[in-house]
């Protein structure tokens, strides 16, 4: 998709903290399109879920396609600085042929450094899963400065891994970003052992529920239960989902915001918890609370 798109799809789902940035990766003679999305990022993570629940104040950075590497700035920045490009490029077509003599030398050496810069993108995507160390020595071999951060708590790991390498031990790579080549820097996030246990066991269990009632079908129980309950009961688990959680492999644990009706009709806004297990021909309310 062009970067617009993916713009105003964000921006409709609320997101208030949208930034664009071009790679400046385009050169004569390549296929990639101007303004064609190569990466999005969310917080900083671009290996992330569609169902976990992301604030609307989240950093989101859509990674573009263009002739003119930029910053990562707001829409209208970015597009003032790609219209100032374009311009600027359309003057240099009148250089002579000495000037296009030594552009051709740079777009060569540039076209050399987005090579290399793929290259260590493809080896950091391949340590994705691995204990830490191992990504960590092949880090150090490249001479890179990096910056060790904690992808489900934001934690900054960085000096006690210096001070003491032996806890590196102790954490697998969950990806990477900000990667810098002319700097030598790049940010890598990673999770503790016990998290990754855990993730994979609810993965696991994620799997095992949805193989007997869905999490659609779960929703659609709790919302119907609430409907039974009050005059008036609406659940909002598009807009105001925090939590769709298999509890184990036989129950969800939903969790939305919720509108309903008092004694004196008037609309409330509140919050609903359910669990729900069973099968999606039978599903049934373990527990239903609204607060």
């Amino acid at each position: 998709k062009n970067y617009e798109d993916v713009y105003s799809l964000f921006e409709k789902k609320g997101f208030s903290n949208i930034k664009i940035q071009g790679m400046g990766d385009i050169i004569i003679g390549l296929l990639n399109t101007e303004g064609a999305v190569e990466e999005i990022s969310i917080n900083g993570k671009t290996d992330y879920s569609t169902n976990e629940w992301y604030d609307a104040s989240s950093v989101v950075i859509i990674r573009c396609h263009s002739m003119q590497k930029t910053n990562a700035v707001d829409h209208d920045e970015y597009i003032k600085q790609v219209t100032a490009n374009n311009d600027n490029a359309s003057t240099e077509k009148t250089s002579d042929s000495s000037d296009n003599k030594e552009t051709t030398t740079s777009e060569e050496k540039d076209q050399g450094s987005k090579y290399r810069e793929e290259q260590i993108r493809k080896k950091l995507d391949g340590y994705k899963g691995e204990k830490l160390p191992s990504l960590k020595t092949y880090i150090d071999e490249m001479g890179y400065a990096a910056t060790y951060v904690a992808s489900n708590s934001g934690d900054d790991f960085t000096d006690w891994i210096a001070e003491d390498p032996s806890i590196a031990e102790n954490f697998f790579v969950d990806g990477y970003a900000n990667l810098e080549p002319e700097n030598k820097t790049v940010t890598v996030y990673i999770l503790g052992k016990d998290t990754v246990e855990t993730q994979k066991k609810n993965a696991s269990n994620t799997a095992k529920l949805e193989s007997k009632i869905e999490s659609s079908y779960a929703w659609y129980a709790a919302e119907s239960y609430g409907k039974k309950q009050y005059s008036y009961f609406k659940l909002h688990y598009y807009m105001e989902k925090y939590a769709e959680t298999a509890e184990d492999e036989n129950t969800w644990f939903l969790k939305a915001g919720c509108t309903v009706k008092n004694a004196f009709g008037q609309k409330l806004n509140k919050t609903c918890e359910a669990r729900v297990s069973g099968t999606n021909d039978n599903p049934i309310i373990e527990s239903f609370i609204v607060y």
